[in-house]
């Protein structure tokens, strides 16, 4: 009886240490997984969080980690799978229903990537360190990445604002590229985004201010120039007819001639548009808008002296008007008055501390002054501002700054 007893006792002992040895085991495999993705190792550290789940099931975050790696590879489908177990253990967590939305997303799941992104949202969203791939708006193509912060849910806003649209629930997506823009109200790629919600919306007047914002804040961006002059094109071409029988039926008032002129000035007939603005000016010369555009049309036909005065009088109306800052400066660069420019440059940037366009220019007159230092500065502010720069002039104007 006690031979039996003592080999029972032995093997409970044996079962637990091998359970716990089991544990360890897991444990050191979920570690070294974890190395190897810190290590860009992907397809290792899947090998060992596969080994860390088959020693010790419980040890569930090993499928968020995998389905990490499992991205890194492009094998969406395998990480969508462990998303989704996971989720089912923790479905609170943000990251892990964000994620899982952004795969739905890629794979053109929109319904199911609407729900995450929303049920992403109504959890609060810990600090991470984890990087995200972010798509660019409606393109395949990564573009950059960025790191998901709880004081931050512009991301999520804006994936729900593209599910939204890819759905067609134009009003939706508007709300939501809102949202994300209270949290990032200076980023270019939500207002392109929201202006193509808008125009699939049929609000073009919307969509084009959208795009213009969105220029203003990043000159270079591509999309926002392509959108804008297409949509500009069409929207004046299609109502030419209607413009001038608004004038015609209106001719005391000014917001035809300015709407035609607007029309005129995008589709570079200056001519027309100054004289449609003039006209409109005559009518109502508190406007710093009308100002502005006959100055451009002007600028265009370079007739700079004019055009310099109608920016003088829009400043005169609107004195925080950084964009009549910025194009006076560029008349005054023209005319080869740098130190002028500068100023004007700079009570810009005053008005509007990130204006990249305004720092790429002022970089320009400080470089014609042989003034490198501030050059220099003025060129990588730009550039960090998201200023699309010639792939030589930095070496040019910073070659002698330290």
């Amino acid at each position: 009886m006690r031979y039996y007893l003592v080999n029972f006792l032995l093997l409970i002992s044996i079962s637990a240490y091998s359970q716990s040895d089991k544990r360890q085991d897991a444990q050191f495999h979920f570690e070294n997984g974890e190395k190897l993705f810190d290590k860009e190792l992907y397809a290792d550290c899947i090998a060992a969080f596969t080994e860390s789940l088959k020693l010790d099931e419980s040890l569930v975050e090993a499928y968020y980690w995998r389905a990490l790696a499992r991205e890194r590879l492009q094998q969406w489908s395998f990480a969508l799978s462990d998303y989704s177990t996971f989720i089912l253990f923790a479905p609170q967590h943000a990251e892990a229903l964000f994620n899982r939305g952004q795969l739905h997303f890629r794979l053109g799941q929109y319904q199911q990537a609407k729900q995450d992104f929303l049920l992403a949202l109504s959890q609060s969203t810990a600090e991470t360190s984890t990087v995200f791939f972010r798509q660019q708006a409606f393109s395949g193509e990564v573009d950059q990445l960025f790191t998901a912060h709880k004081s931050n849910q512009s991301f999520v806003f804006t994936a729900l604002g593209l599910a939204e649209t890819k759905l067609e629930n134009y009003s939706a997506a508007i709300i939501a590229f809102d949202s994300a823009l209270k949290h990032q109200p200076r980023s270019a790629d939500l207002y392109v985004n929201r202006g193509l919600a808008f125009q699939k919306s049929e609000q073009t007047d919307r969509a084009i201010e959208d795009y213009q914002r969105a220029l203003m804040l990043s000159p270079g961006h591509l999309l926002a120039r392509k959108n804008l002059e297409a949509l500009q094109q069409s929207y004046a071409m299609s109502d030419f007819a209607l413009m001038d029988s608004a004038v015609a039926n209106n001719p005391h008032l000014p917001y035809a001639y300015a709407e035609r002129g607007h029309a005129y000035l995008s589709q570079k007939k200056y001519k027309q548009a100054i004289d449609d603005y003039t006209k409109a000016i005559k009518i109502n010369d508190k406007d710093p808008d009308y100002f502005l555009n006959r100055g451009l049309a002007y600028d265009k036909l370079h007739q700079y002296q004019e055009a310099y005065n109608d920016y003088t009088k829009a400043l005169t109306l609107k004195e925080d008007y950084a964009l009549a800052w910025l194009n006076r400066g560029n008349v005054l660069l023209k005319l080869k008055k740098e130190a002028l420019a500068i100023e004007d440059y700079s009570a810009a940037i005053t008005f509007e501390p990130e204006y990249a366009a305004a720092y790429y220019n002022r970089c320009l007159a400080y470089y014609r002054l042989k003034q490198h230092k501030a050059a220099c500065s003025d060129l990588h502010t730009a550039k960090r501002l998201g200023q699309a720069l010639p792939s030589s002039l930095e070496g040019k104007v910073c070659i002698n700054t330290p």
